[in-house]
């Protein structure tokens, strides 16, 4: 379990499952036998995680591996996302 704290205030918002964005990774065998890591990339606007996987044979995709969780502190009124 991982904690989500307030930046401003250090005040525990929540308790979620999914790793932080720093740590979070996405690995993939390749069809042609290499594994592969994802890049992640994050679209604010939607709200979404997505990962995106390229090999030198030539395979490409993009997937969606999770969403942004927005937490509004209450005390301080910061808002931040994890």
């Amino acid at each position: 379990m991982y904690e989500i704290r307030c930046p401003k205030c250090n005040k525990k918002l929540a308790e979620v499952t999914r790793p932080p964005l720093k740590e979070l990774t996405y690995t993939k065998k390749c069809r042609c036998g290499k594994t592969i890591k994802g890049e992640i990339f994050i679209n604010k606007k939607e709200g979404k995680i997505f990962a995106k996987l390229n090999c030198l044979c030539g395979y490409t995709k993009t997937k969606l591996i999770g969403h942004l969780i927005f937490i509004k502190c209450k005390r301080c009124k910061k808002i931040s996302f994890f």
